[in-house]
């Protein structure tokens, strides 16, 4: 099938398709290829109610019938339309409400082309309200009760909404109120750099949900793509956390999609939202982008205002010697240096004492440190000597879990860890629970070999990444099926299907909102209950609820399944309620 895209007030070639304007291009198209490159990715900007016309060559006597996927929510198809004496299909969207969304166009599943839209307010609305209005609406407000409203004042033409600046002191923020036009309802808005740090460090209650809104300074990771068209940042080390990942503009989407799959590391600015339908429950909107290409900074230093977390130093010979991690629902790194020797060596005396402390000074990314930032600490304070260790509190069963045994050199804290699989589930401290355990483990060292293992975890041991694996049975990768003798009731994790399972179409995963992705492959004990994982796989991953399921049944491992085990489910319940 040849095809070619045209798109209303823009002309570009991008791969294999045209991209025109508002009449019909006459650059000869070219074929598609049905495998190698990946869908064309175009990004579009629009208003409430602006239209927007895309026009796809295609080829009436194939007998193929082109698919289209949208956000009813988001958009509108006004009219779909065939011209077959011109060989075109004709879309035109209208844009509904304020957000961002995908269009996929495709054929036979295969997507040829992805629509990116980003959409912005009615214009009109700015006329909707003053900002004496929008004061008077957050004066009677929560945010009249938090603190004064202060002189700066802005309105956001692309959301439609007042941000009022507010007389409140916390720590590494800056408030503001937010009114929203539409809604005439007012919230504070913290800003926040990371995390806001507790009120106190004494009999502190336990810790609330993440909040919705993090600011993002130079987090490190990979950008990945889906099978959908859409993209995830994989945050670094591996185990830190995966998020959903859109541009703030065409040009940092562009930066996006040129790094999509291409082993570079980059370091991302922005506002990371959860509890939204993206990949992971959160949603990165990058401002700016670093990748060090060429090398050495891009941007000026950003300030370090009251950055809360611990101090770790690295094991080993490596290149760098330290880190800091940066409290929050992801645990993310920077190298670190002290302004002066004296302030470095009270730095390295925290060092792995499980001390959290807030810093303040300046970072630098795209330097050569950990994870590609430095932030030159100028001063410090500390929070609590005793603070719970990183990551969160955690005791689980480990039931088959799949990984390689790693040694660790002769100087380390420690002797080896468990990597746990796939890569970025893991890595874990692990001790035989009697010598004969204990030496299996060390035969396992460095071998290469896979294996399954049985016992126990608890994170907050003294351990490699602060968790340890007590293990009651081992078995190397090859010794064929073995069921584990324990039932699986009531298991809760997520529901996985789509590419990247080695070539199997579905897992389970353990405890989805814990600190480990385990994974197993999974199947049902009857028809029944293998409609009702059909019925699952069907779901929409951008706007159907994650697939969090509750199960029953048992586990057997050494299969040809995902991470070489499977369950054989007799019992499904689901854990979330379709639109």
């Amino acid at each position: 099938m040849r095809s070619k895209l045209y798109v209303v007030g823009l002309a570009l070639i991008l791969s294999a398709l045209i991209l025109g304007g508002c009449g019909s291009a006459t650059v000869e198209p070219v074929a598609l290829p049905t495998t190698g490159p990946r869908p064309v990715s175009h990004s579009v900007e629009l208003r409430e109610g602006e239209t927007y016309t895309i026009a796809l060559e295609t080829d009436p006597s194939s007998g193929n019938e082109r698919e289209v996927e949208y956000s009813e929510v988001l958009l509108e198809l006004v009219d779909r339309t065939t011209d077959n004496a011109a060989g075109e299909e004709v879309f035109i969207f209208r844009a509904r409400a304020v957000g961002v969304t995908e269009a996929y166009f495709s054929y036979s599943g295969h997507h040829e082309v992805i629509c990116h839209f980003t959409i912005g307010a009615d214009p009109a609305l700015a006329d909707a309200m003053s900002e004496a209005e929008a004061r008077e609406i957050a004066a009677s407000s929560e945010c009249g009760e938090a603190g004064a409203l202060l002189e700066n004042a802005l309105y956001n033409d692309w959301t439609a909404t007042w941000w009022i600046d507010l007389d409140i002191q916390k720590e590494g923020c800056n408030p503001a109120c937010v009114v929203n036009v539409r809604t005439r309802q007012a919230e504070i808005n913290w800003r926040c750099m990371g995390v806001l740090p507790p009120e106190d460090t004494v009999n502190t209650p336990a810790p609330a949900p993440p909040p919705t809104e993090i600011t993002v300074v130079g987090w490190c990771g990979l950008i990945v793509s889906l099978p959908d068209g859409s993209d995830y940042l994989a945050l670094q080390p591996e185990g830190s956390g995966e998020i959903g990942l859109t541009g703030a503009d065409a040009d940092v989407e562009a930066e996006i999609v040129a790094l999509r799959d291409s082993g570079f590391y980059a370091n991302f600015w922005g506002t990371l939202t959860c509890d939204v339908p993206n990949y992971g429950g959160c949603q990165l909107v990058a401002t700016r982008l670093d990748p060090s290409t060429p090398p050495g900074p891009r941007f000026d230093p950003d300030p370090v205002e009251g950055w809360q977390g611990q101090l770790f130093s690295v094991p080993g010979m490596a290149q760098f010697d330290d880190y800091f991690v940066l409290d929050g629902p992801f645990p993310v790194r920077y190298g670190f240096q002290g302004a002066d020797e004296a302030l470095q060596a009270q730095l390295e005396d925290l060092r792995d004492t499980s001390a959290t402390v807030r810093i303040w000074g300046e970072i630098q990314c795209a330097i050569p440190d950990v994870c590609g930032c430095q932030i030159g600490v100028e001063r410090w304070e500390l929070v609590a000597e005793e603070s719970p260790p990183l990551g969160v509190h955690f005791e689980s069963p480990v039931v088959g879990w799949y990984g390689q045994v790693v040694g660790l050199s002769a100087d380390a804290q420690y002797d080896d860890f468990l990597r746990l699989l796939p890569l970025g589930a893991g890595d874990v401290g692990l001790t035989g629970a009697d010598a004969a355990l204990e030496a299996e483990i060390e035969g396992l060292r460095d071998s290469d070999t896979n294996a399954h293992f049985w016992g126990a975890i608890v994170c907050g041991a003294p351990d490699y990444d602060g968790c340890q694996v007590t293990v009651t049975r081992v078995i190397p990768e090859g010794a064929g099926p073995y069921p584990d003798p324990n039932p699986v009731e009531g298991w809760e994790g997520r529901y996985f299907f789509g590419r990247g399972l080695g070539g199997f179409d579905d897992c389970f995963i353990l405890d989805f909102y814990g600190p480990f992705g385990i994974r197993y492959g999974i199947r049902g004990a009857d028809e029944a209950l293998e409609a009702a994982l059909e019925d699952l796989r069907s779901m929409d991953k951008l706007t159907d609820p994650p697939p969090d399921i509750q199960i029953w049944g048992e586990v057997q491992c050494g299969v040809s399944d995902v991470n070489g085990c499977q369950i054989i489910v007799d019992r499904l319940e689901e854990l979330f309620s379709q639109p």
